[in-house]
């Protein structure tokens, strides 16, 4: 006799194949890779990274759902390049530091509640500031740049 052709094997199959198929269905896809880890510095959670192009696609995907995404890039011979270790603060309204942070790439995450907030950004010695207001439900982008403007030649 053949185990599988036993009625209580074969039940046991279906169910498995059945409990298997759903798991499956119900498994969140993502087709744009993973993101880095969330981390926290006190009530602020934020990611950053974005490089490779799988890490670099998932944050974007996953830039709707932050308040605040910004990236950095650096202008050399007429060309925008992505940066890293750019030293960041974020103030709020009372000029209170509230966040600071030394990016692993060249996009950043932030989960800001709504307010405004001055964003002071360092690399290679070179400081840019810029304001910005935070609405709920509205999520930012702010692409930071160094460097000299591109030519319009």
């Amino acid at each position: 006799m053949n185990i599988i052709s036993s009625p209580i094997i074969k039940a046991i199959l279906i169910v498995v194949a059945i409990v298997m198929a759903i798991i499956m269905i119900s498994m969140p896809i993502n087709i744009y890779g993973q993101s880095p880890k969330t981390q926290m510095q006190g009530e602020i959670a934020y990611i950053t990274g974005g490089v490779g192009e799988d890490e670099s696609s998932a944050m974007r995907g996953d830039a709707k759902n932050w308040p605040l995404m910004i990236d950095f890039s650096q202008n050399l011979e007429n060309r925008d390049v992505w940066i890293s270790q750019v030293d960041l603060r974020i103030q709020d309204s009372k000029d209170a530091r509230i966040f600071e942070v030394t990016t692993d790439g060249p996009l950043l995450l932030v989960r800001l509640p709504s307010g405004n907030y001055v964003l002071i950004a360092t690399y290679e010695g070179v400081t840019k500031t810029q304001k910005i207001q935070i609405i709920d439900g509205k999520p930012l982008r702010v692409s930071l740049n160094w460097g000299p403007p591109k030519s319009s030649i």
